[in-house]
Formats: C-alpha cells, structure tokens, sequence
C-alpha cells in the first residue's frame, strides 16, 4: 500500500489567504495540531497550532501574519510504512500527501491509520509479514495456503485491498513466525508476484524500523 491509497483525498485544507482564526477552527474541528496549507493546488507547508496561540491577531491572514510553514509532506508513491515512520518521528497529528509536481492530494492522519489497521489481525499478533500482488481472478486462498503450509508456516491473518488502476488486488498475509524466506521462495516459485515483506530480523533494517513504528503507532 502506498502512502497515496493510505491518504484521505477528501480532507479539507487551508489556503494562504485563509485567516488564522479559521486555522484554529479547522484543527479544533478535527482534532488536529497541524494542518495542511496550500496555494492554489500547490503544498505550501503546516500550520501549527502552538504557533498560532502565540499571534496577537487572528484576524490577519496565514500570509499576512507571517507564521512559519514547514514543508512536511510525503509522496503519493511512497510506501505507507514510511508515511507512518514520518508521522512518529516528527509528533504529527497528520501528514499532507503530493504528488511529483507538489500537488496537495490528502492527508494522513493518525486516525486513518488506526481506522484502516487498527483492528486488523495483520497487526494484532506477533509475526512476519508479505504483500503479494494477483489479478482477481488468480486469487485462491486455499491454493495459497498450501504453499504457506509446505513451508512449516502459518497463515494468521489475511488482508485484502484492491488496485482498481491496474485491475489487480494485494494480498497481505500475516504469518506465525518472523522469518519469512523460506514463504517468499516457495511463493515466487508458484509465479506469485512478491511486493514487500517484514520481518523481525531482516537486513533491510530502515523498513523494519518502519514496520516497527507502525505497531508502536497503534500501541500493539
């Protein structure tokens, strides 16, 4: 899943010409102490409410009163791993998405990323992960499961998401231990399309951290 598919493409924004009373109003609204900025389609930067406390006037517009606008955002091609990462280092309340020509497309909030995995057994048990990307069509859990089986593994939890730009679904299968090369060669063997996985111990330590940061992000 990219950090675009996370995104929530309805949120509302401010723009520059906007006052810092109705800044206030929109992070009080949706309980956010950041929020994004934008001129016209172009990401300008966050609001953040403890700089707005500080203004003597409200009235005065984002432009106008000078506050500063940091640059925070994330691109819409990027995994949601990194999104999440993003938002636990730097203490956001959300994170604005655009695409490579600086378009605000959406937000993350911390929200949305509970609502979407919160309550997903791919996050509630302890164990490697896999995301594998099929057509619709080729899509046999049983089959799937056989393979993950012969391995001496076990199927936790499945999740499933559609990709309707492409007409394909991803398959993400939670697995009973953290170790999971031996799942990853036996898949690929079948032909099954491998996007990603995690793992406890994996060399690709700066996704681990990200992987990590997600289950401390919901306070599994």
């Amino acid at each position: 899943m990219t950090a675009g598919q996370l995104a929530d493409l309805e949120f509302p924004y401010l723009e520059t010409v906007d006052s810092c009373e109705k800044a206030m109003g929109f992070m009080d609204e949706f309980k956010l102490s950041h929020y994004p900025v934008i001129n016209g389609s172009l990401f300008v930067g966050l609001v953040y409410e403890e700089d707005v406390y500080e203004l003597e006037d409200w009235s005065k517009t984002l432009v106008q009163s000078k506050i500063r606008l940091p640059e925070v955002s994330i691109q819409a091609n990027e995994h949601f791993l990194s999104a999440v990462n993003k938002i636990q280092m730097s203490s956001l309340s959300c994170l604005p998405v655009i695409d490579d020509r600086n378009v605000f497309l959406g937000v993350i909030t911390r929200n949305r990323v509970v609502d979407v995995f919160g309550n997903s057994s791919i996050v509630q048990d302890q164990g490697g992960v896999i995301e594998i990307e099929m057509a619709a069509i080729d899509y046999y859990l049983t089959e799937i499961t056989r393979v993950v089986e012969n391995t001496g593994m076990k199927i936790l939890g499945t999740y499933i998401r559609n990709t309707p730009e492409t007409n394909k679904i991803v398959l993400t299968l939670k697995l009973n231990k953290a170790e999971v090369e031996s799942v990853i060669n036996a898949l690929d063997r079948f032909g099954y399309t491998i996007l990603a996985s995690y793992q406890a111990k994996s060399e690709n330590t700066d996704m681990q951290n990200r992987y990590d940061n997600l289950m401390n992000f919901l306070n599994i």
